[in-house]
């Protein structure tokens, strides 16, 4: 098995400067991590098809929680409070979208069950704000290696959505501006609360939300429990009447799904949003409509008998 380390790599942390991250493999005895996590903070990472096990020296981990804090460094005589841990755990994940993570990697505190066959370890030098310390970062060499290059595409893009539907053919043949499409059953969204949306890249979607103030938290809402609407419509505008539209019924084979999307950004930007940065750009910036990958139209928030909808304000494609 062949691991392709990069010599030295950075990641910037909103509020904490530019991390820098030196990886090495190194060979252990039987029993290694069980010793070294007596001294060390445990995150496990899991996906579906494995798990990896991070352990980050405690005063680091300390110092980095201190710098967050604005308190004065102390040696770490045991293990992070419940607090301490929760702000640690927030900078792991941080550190993780900044190296884009695949974002099906699940984080959980402590190392669980996490007992590989024929581990391999990378040991992590770190540097922060002046502070030295170490980590290492324990899993089976496959799994490393399949997570290594996946978090190696630092440009690809993520899309955040607001929702989608299916759409009749005939009816967006027909819509143009002051048209809205309606996404039955997702509900409208009100301007005072924060607004559900997913995070997707490719099959993979994350639920989350999108606060007033334009930042952006995970949600506990599975992406599997959300509704994001079925069969669904064009609501004419007011200059433009039914009688303009083909109102036959359309089979299964003449619908089409179309997506409200916010924007797009790169996975390592998921770290600044996720950390509490606000998204560029207000929450009544334009929307836009794709049908597939193609940018159809741009539109505005609106709603139509309680449910959400976007009020098409120019069409990009036919």
């Amino acid at each position: 098995m062949r691991l392709c380390l990069p010599e030295e790599t950075t990641v910037q942390l909103p509020g904490l400067g530019e991390l820098g991250i030196c990886p090495a493999v190194i060979e252990v005895e039987a029993g290694w991590i069980s010793t070294a996590g007596g001294s060390c903070e445990a995150v496990r990472l899991e996906r579906d098809d494995g798990q990896l096990l991070l352990l980050v020296e405690r005063g680091f981990a300390l110092r980095t929680v201190n710098a967050i804090l604005g308190c004065e460094a102390v040696v770490a005589t045991g293990p992070l409070s419940r607090i301490e841990r929760g702000i640690f755990d927030g900078v792991v994940a941080a550190v993780l979208s900044g190296m884009a993570c695949p974002p099906d990697v699940r984080l959980h505190g402590g190392a669980g069950q996490f007992s590989p066959t024929e581990a391999i370890v990378v040991e992590l030098s770190l540097g922060l704000r002046g502070a030295a310390g170490r980590a290492w970062l324990c899993a089976e060499a496959e799994f490393l290696a399949r997570t290594l290059a996946s978090s190696a595409r630092m440009l690809a893009t993520v899309s955040l959505e607001l929702g989608r539907t299916a759409v009749p053919v005939s009816e967006l043949a027909e819509a143009g501006e002051g048209d809205a499409v309606v996404f039955d059953g997702t509900a409208a969204l009100s301007s005072a609360e924060p607004w559900p949306i997913q995070i997707r890249r490719g099959d993979v979607v994350l639920p989350a939300l999108l606060r007033p103030d334009g930042a952006i938290g995970l949600s506990s809402i599975r992406a599997d429990e959300r509704d994001y609407g079925t069969l669904t419509r064009v609501e004419r505008g007011p200059s433009r009447t039914a009688a303009s539209c083909n109102q036959a019924a359309a089979s299964d084979a003449d619908r089409v799904e179309i997506v409200a999307e916010l924007g797009r950004v790169e996975v390592a930007e998921l770290a600044r949003l996720l950390f509490g940065a606000p998204l560029d750009g207000s929450r009544s910036d334009r929307i836009l409509l794709r049908l597939d990958d193609t940018a159809w139209a741009e539109g505005e928030i609106a709603a139509i008998d309680g449910e959400l909808a976007v009020r098409i304000r120019r069409k990009l494609a036919a």
